[in-house]
This record gives C-alpha cells, structure tokens and sequence, in this order.
C-alpha cells in the first residue's frame, strides 16, 4: 500500500533509514542535517507492507509551485520487480495533479534508466556524473486533473 508520509513522522524516519541503506550507504554518504530539514518543504510517500516501509520518493515542488522534482525514489532489495516503484510513482503523480504540477522531473541513475521509460518518464538533456554516478535528467508531462487518463495515477494500493 502506498500512502503519505508527513516529514518527521514515524513512516517518514523508516523512509530516510531505507534511503540510507538503499542510496546512501552503498556510496559511504549518509543525509546531514540541514539535507533532512530541506525536506520539510516536500510531500513524501512510502510503500508499505505488513507495517513495514518498502519503499519511498520525495516531491519537491519548484519555487515557482509550476512544476516538482521526484527525489530519492528508491525500493528495498527484496521486493523490486513487485511494481512497488511504479505505485510510488503513480501516487506522487496523482498529488502532483492535485496541486497543478503538471511537469515532473528527476535526475536518474543510469542503471533505473529502464525504469524511468517504464514510468512514462522521457531523457530531456545530457548524461552528467553526481557523487560520481552516471545520471540522466527525464521528465514528464503530466496531464490536468479530470482529463483523459488523469484517473490512471490515482494513489494505488
């Protein structure tokens, strides 16, 4: 089941120890601080089973409120292949709808670039290296609330 996750709850702390262990660890980083406070501002989501988090994405809208960054998208280990990513995804795509956000972007992991296409999400610039990675920045065109196709993002189970 994929729901919100208010920053600072208790489902948003389970969110932040995935994403260490899944993006952050493997790289020997870890969030600092002033990283997780910056987070405040954004609407978060975790996947969920049997109480557990399984997953997690963060959306962090433009200044212009226009448009929204997907950050930190990521699935435990074990249940990647279940559509869980998709689901987030979905999820965040429905309140983005919601709030007028009809253009997401993202920088993604060389290696989720299968992914990304899966999810409708389209390369729209060069390849750049972060924390030594290959990246991609995609994007996506959503479409407004109540239009055709609107109601296939809605927040899954």
């Amino acid at each position: 089941m994929v729901e919100r996750a208010p920053w600072g709850s208790l489902d948003y702390l389970a969110a932040v120890r995935l994403r260490r262990e899944v993006l952050r660890r493997p790289l020997g980083l870890d969030f600092s601080p002033e990283e997780l406070a910056a987070e405040a501002e954004a609407e978060h989501f975790v996947a969920k089973r049997d109480g557990l988090v399984i997953g997690a994405l963060f959306l962090m809208p433009d200044a212009q409120g226009r448009s929204a960054k997907l950050r930190q998208v990521c699935v435990d280990p074990r249940f990647r292949g279940e559509g869980i990513g998709l689901r987030l995804c979905a999820s965040a795509e429905a309140l983005a709808r919601e709030r007028g956000w009809l253009h997401l972007h993202l920088a993604a992991r060389a290696e989720a670039r299968a992914f990304w296409l899966r999810a409708g999400y389209q390369p729209c610039g060069a390849g750049f290296l972060d924390l030594g990675i290959p990246h991609l920045p995609m994007a996506k065109q959503l479409e407004g609330p109540g239009s055709v196709g609107a109601a296939d993002s809605r927040i899954l189970p």
